[in-house]
Formats: C-alpha cells, structure tokens, sequence
C-alpha cells in the first residue's frame, strides 16, 4: 500500500494529488511547502512519514526540504516558538551545496523570518536583502509574503507609511494570483493592524475578505484563527450577534491549540455582549481552565480583561477588582490602544459601580485620554492606509496604460476614485479630527469630482509627464451661467442638481486619462492629457450643447430648460509650461466669455486671442 493511501481524513485541496507523484520528493517537498500556511496539522502529518523514508534512503537533501517545511511549521506554531535560525542556515548550506537554488531561498527566508520573531536587530536588513536579492526569483506568493512580514515589522517600529505601503503591495500582488494561504494571512494581518489602530471598518472589510477566502480554499485547520479575529472586528464594532453567527458553525471543529482558545474567547465575548451570562461563563471558564500563564501573544491579557468585564456584569466586584489588579501587574508585552481603552472603560465602571468615586473619576479621565489617543492613531493609519492603495493604484495604471485596454484604465481610475470617497466617509466619523483629516480629501462630496486641492497636485505632475513623453494638455475651467438666479427662484436643492448632472455629464463625456473638478461653487476645471486647445475647445462645446438639452424640474413640476455655461481654455505647451500660469490663462478666457455674452467657449492663444464661435 503507498503512503499516501494511508492518509485519514482526505486530503484538503493542493495536497490530494500527492498520492500521483511518490516518489518525486522535490514535487511533493514543494506541495508541502505550499500548503503549510493553510493546513499546517495535515502538512506536519505527511511530512513526518517523508523525512523517515528519505533518511532511510540517505537523501540528504530531500530530507533537508522536508526538515525546512517542518521547521516553518513550527516557526508558526504559536504554542511553543523556538528560534532555528541555526537550523536552517545550516539547511541552506546543504542546499547551496546541491545547487538547489530555490529551496536555498526558501532557508533564507526562513532564516530573515525567524529574526523577526526573535525581534533581533539584524531582521529588518536581513527581510530586505532576501526582497531585494534570492527574493527576486522565489514564488509570487513566497515574495508577497516576506512583503507583508517586512510591512508588519515596519508599522510596529514605527515606520507606518512604508509599512502600509509594503502590505498593501503584498496583498494587491496575491489578489492577482491564484488563491492562497498566504493571501488569507496577508489580509488578516493588516486587518488585526487596524483592529490595534482603532480603524474598525477597515480592520472588518480586511478580515471579511480574509475569512471568504479562506473558505474558498476550505481552509479548516485556520477557521478558528480567521474566524476569532473576524469576530473581533464584528464585537468592537457593536455587532455581536453577527460575531456569533461567525463562530456558532464552528463548535465541532478538531481543537487546534490556542487557535481554540481563541475562539472560545470571542464566544465569551460575544455572549457576554448579548446579556447572555450564564453561557459566556461556561466559554470563560473553559479558556481559563486551559491557558497556560506562559501564552503566547495577546491571548493571557485578553482573557484577564474579558474575566473582569464578566465578573463586573454578573455583579462579583471583589472578584472583579482582583482581576483587574492582576491585569494591571501584569500588563501583555505588546499593550495596544484598543486594549488599554478597553481595561481603563471597564476599571471606570468597576469603580462607580462600587461607588468610589474618585477612582472611578480617574479611570474615565484615563479613557478618555486613550481614546484621544488612538483617534490620532486611527485617522494617520487610515490617511497612510489611503496613501499606500492610492500610489498603488496610481503606479498600476502609469506602468500599465499603453498595454491595458481602455476598460482597464478606467476600472483603476475608479477604484481610485472609491477610495477617496471611502476617506471622506471615514472622516466624517472621526468628529474630533475633522478639520485636519478634510484637508487629505481630494473629492468634492456634493458632485464626486476631483476638488481644487487634488487639482493643485495633479496639474503640474501632467505637465511633468507632458514635458517627457511630447504631448499636450489643455485645461478649461467652466462656470454655470445664471447660476445665482437659479439658486434664488427655486432653490438651493434644485442648483445642486444642476450641479450633479453637470459634474455627471463632465464624466461622461471624457476619458479616463482625463480629471474632472469642482473648482469651486458653480465652477469646474477639467485636465484633458493629450488635447491641444483646439481639439479641447471642441470638446468642451460638444458637452455644452449636450447640457443646454438638458431639463431639470423645479417645485410644482415646472420644467427649467437651456441652461448654459461659459468656458476658458489654455494648453501646455502652446500658452505655457507653467501650471499656475496655465489656469490663470485659463481663467482669463473664460473672464471674457462671460464678457462677450455667456455661453461661449474662449480660448487663449500666446499672441492671437481670438474667441471661439458660440455655441
């Protein structure tokens, strides 16, 4: 009988076509290696089998791929992390031996990760040398996933921007992969990142999108871990029920350490949440028989602050008291915002529910001083969080353009566009940091436009651009004519229809290499790359006439029709190289338009303004 025809349960997916090739060792050294993020226990359970057979064989280097994709799994093994640094540069000397370049960038890898977790020094140099050497021809996924490590690390010291800028790239590079494992840690990583800086909604997107692919790959061994920290999200956004509705299909799974442990905590959380005490209680009871005081990570200070937020709501305040004085001697190595707002609320109720007073008073005062805190915190993570997709999307389509269809321009040209609206809508969540978080929107909220600040950036890039690569780029600035007499007979609500079927009919009309804004009130700028004046007049009178037709209904059902505008317009190279001196040309065009008697296009010429024909 072969090996593999042994093996109980079936197999999980990428493993079951293991039995078809024994006897390549390489073939299946590789399959293992793949699939050890995702199904590590089953992984650990062929490989064992393996390495006997190649050590009876004498393969040495069989044997070595073997004991490297053991040693990953135990470098992931959050119950017991052992540094083999050692280990594996001794793995990578048998493999440089033999030649085998790619399992000798593997050892690397796994040498430059097992840095990281022993938080040494050297880990940061050594993640970026294997990235920017050996890194080069590894797997797509093994490449992404030393991006993401090295992002990780990048945050916790400190260094956000390129952090977010390296898990970002992480992640968008194994979106266009096939589905992996390491996809579904990539965004679970950085959605537990949010979770830690306070930006809920995006830590919830991340995490749901995590927990859907892992299905996908019928990732059983990770449901635990994927599912508890989606939980998580879902419980400090006020949804405990659907952080239930996550974990309930769960109950049966195999036990997988303290990935069940973990669970089991959220099942305490979430029922505790919904009133529900007696059987958050049981869940407790049950983590806090099992847990080890020597648990890795966050899972010790969790369970301390999930028992005194229990105790505190089935009335047992002594016992409460002492729980929260054992939180406080004992505070976890890593202590996040979230974490600390969390115990300092609970203390705060503690205290009051005893009447002491003053106590209480001080708990709140430090609440509140955390949440201040981490407001800061979550709004420059979203604005870096924001910054790091946007150079992404922004560097996809200028490397892309001249291969990618127009559709595919497009499609990244509005998830650009999704992106700003999704900071707008976070800013207005973020009361206390409005004003300073206003000034990173670059979209007008009324229209959807570009506003006038993303168009003080983009407009001298373009001219850049135009500068290197010899093409044009014209600028018209528009403004509704009549517009205040709108306003003033039928209302605020109708202009800013006005103002949307504009700004809609502008988007319409152009391309998706083209910027259309709101420059302000009833004024729009649009950026047309690759049009001279002449061909950009044209198509500006072309969407004038298309709005002049347009009919717009005002209160009683009347019907306002012909509204109009004027537009001026200028072009690098033919007026100036200058982008302030570009739109002030601009500007002045479309000053005399309004002169000459409205609904006219003008262009401005370096030594003959002439008017266009009205339209």
């Amino acid at each position: 009988m072969r090996l593999m025809d042994r093996m109980q349960p079936p197999l999980p997916r990428g493993l079951e076509q293991l039995a078809s090739i024994e006897g390549d060792w390489r073939t299946i050294a590789e399959h293992l290696w793949r699939a050890r993020l995702g199904w590590p226990q089953t992984v650990r359970r062929l490989a064992l089998p393996i390495r006997e057979r190649t050590v009876r064989r004498g393969a040495a280097v069989d044997t070595a791929r073997i004991d490297l994709v053991l040693l990953a799994l135990e470098q992931f093994d959050r119950q017991a992390v052992r540094q083999q640094t050692a280990y594996a540069q001794s793995l990578a000397g048998v493999f440089e031996a033999a030649g085998d370049s790619a399992w000798l960038t593997l050892a690397r890898l796994h040498v430059a990760r097992d840095l990281l977790m022993a938080d040494d020094a050297a880990a940061e140099p050594s993640m970026r040398a294997w990235i920017d050497g050996c890194g080069q021809t590894a797997a797509l996924q093994d490449q992404a996933w030393a991006q993401s490590t090295l992002g990780g690390l990048l945050v916790r010291k400190g260094q956000e921007e390129d952090g977010f800028r390296l898990r970002y790239g992480s992640i968008e590079t194994l979106r266009r992969a096939e589905p992996a494992p390491e996809l579904v840690f990539a965004l679970m990583n950085l959605g537990v990142t949010h979770l830690r800086f306070g930006n809920l909604r995006s830590a919830d997107a991340l995490l749901s999108e995590a927990w859907a692919a892992a299905q996908q790959l019928a990732m059983q061994e990770r449901y635990y871990l994927v599912a508890s920290n989606v939980a998580s999200a879902a419980i400090e956004l006020g949804a405990p029920q659907r952080a239930l509705d996550t974990l309930t299909p769960l109950i049966d799974l195999s036990d997988a350490g303290n990935d069940r442990l973990h669970y089991q905590l959220m099942m305490a959380d979430a029922l505790r949440a919904l009133g529900r005490l007696d059987e958050s209680r049981t869940w407790l009871d049950a983590v806090i028989a099992t847990i080890d005081t020597a648990a890795p990570g966050q899972l010790l200070p969790q369970t301390r602050l999930s028992n005194l937020a229990l105790l505190r709501a089935e009335g047992r305040l002594d016992e409460a008291l002492a729980e929260l004085r054992r939180a406080e001697a004992d505070p976890p190595a890593f202590l996040t915002h979230t974490h600390a707002l969390h115990l300092f609320s609970e203390a705060a109720s503690l205290f009051a529910d005893r009447e002491e007073w003053d106590a209480a008073y001080e708990y709140e005062r430090r609440h509140r001083d955390r949440y201040v805190a981490l407001q800061k915190v979550a709004a420059n993570a979203e604005r870096l969080s924001l910054q790091a997709r946007y150079e992404l999307y922004r560097n996809q389509v200028e490397r892309d353009f001249e291969r990618r269809k127009r559709e595919a321009a497009e499609s990244a040209h509005a998830t650009v566009q999704a992106l700003n609206h999704s900071l707008s809508q976070r800013l207005d969540e973020i009361q206390a940091l409005q004003a300073a978080l206003q000034e990173q929107v670059i979209t007008d909220p009324l229209t959807g436009l570009y506003n006038r600040r993303f168009l003080a950036e983009v407009l001298p890039r373009e001219i850049e651009r135009a500068s290197r690569e010899g093409h044009p780029v014209a600028v018209a600035l528009i403004d509704l004519d009549t517009f205040k007499r709108v306003n003033d007979l039928h209302g605020h609500a109708v202009g800013d229809e006005v103002l949307r079927r504009l700004a809609m009919l502008l988007r319409e009309n152009t391309r998706g290499t083209d910027y259309c804004c709101r420059f302000g009130g009833e004024e729009f700028c649009v950026l047309l790359t690759g049009l001279d004046a002449e061909a950009a007049a044209v198509r500006i009178r072309d969407i004038l006439e298309a709005f002049s037709e347009l009919s717009f209904e005002a209160a009683g059902g009347e019907q306002i029709l012909g509204l109009s505008y004027s537009a001026g317009i200028a072009a690098y190279p033919a007026h100036s190289a200058d982008a302030e001196t570009v739109l002030a040309l601009a500007d002045a065009a479309l000053l005399r338009a309004k002169r000459a008697g409205k609904r006219r296009v003008y262009q401005s010429e370096p030594s003959l303004d002439r008017p266009g024909e009205p339209a």
